[in-house]
């Protein structure tokens, strides 16, 4: 299918188990590898028919998936389940005139320098920088060579001009978004500081 301007297969691996016994509409249920320890939830499809189980796109299942989380779930869960689905579910083909003004506003247009002096001597030669432009448009650049090309999101979500919010990027050549907190400082020199802390860790971009 077209998705957002890419071509997306719409395959996706599942396990399948079989009722026992007849069960109707619950004879067969299909289970993704999403798992409570991973993203939160769970995503599965039943019915009747194995084989119109798997027209994705067709038949009488189609464009169907459901989803659950634990009914005993806690507030970081349930607050982790609805930025899963605003980060998978976000328009991503164009930045809206707000999105745009967002990421002008609080600072993030410019060019950034990592900071990747914490990160120990295996790091000391290389360069890591990145540019968002007044577009949203961003790329980021590993000594003299393009590693990615994304679009630049974000959100100021807690108390307002407190330099703390949401970031998302879009990746351009993977077609996938990530989210991270942030944190934008001034640090002794007086420059700008902007730090991401994502699952694989925290970086620094001083504002160049």
């Amino acid at each position: 299918m077209m998705y957002q301007g890419a071509e997306i297969p719409m395959a996706f691996p599942v396990d399948v188990y079989k009722s026992a016994d007849e069960a109707g509409e619950f004879n067969y249920f299909m289970m993704r590898e999403d798992t409570m320890d991973t993203t939160w939830h769970l995503e599965f499809r039943y019915g009747r028919d194995l084989e119109a189980l798997q027209g994705y796109m067709v038949g009488p299942y189609a464009y169907w998936l459901a989803a659950g989380i634990d009914e005993k779930a806690d507030a970081d869960t349930i607050n982790n389940v609805i930025a899963l689905f605003c980060l998978e579910n976000m328009d991503y083909s164009a930045h809206s005139e707000t999105a745009l003004k967002q990421i002008a506003d609080l600072g993030f247009v410019g060019a950034w320098q990592a900071d990747l002096s914490a990160f120990g001597e295996e790091y000391a030669a290389i360069d890591l920088s990145m540019t968002i432009d007044e577009a949203g448009h961003g790329i980021t650049m590993m000594n003299g060579l393009q590693t990615a090309d994304f679009e630049a999101y974000a959100v100021d979500n807690g108390e307002k001009g407190d330099g703390v919010g949401i970031y998302v990027a879009y990746s351009n050549l993977e077609y996938e978004a990530e989210a991270a907190p942030y944190t934008i400082t001034v640090n002794d020199a007086g420059q700008t500081v902007l730090t991401l802390t994502a699952d694989d860790g925290t970086i620094s971009w001083v504002k160049q």
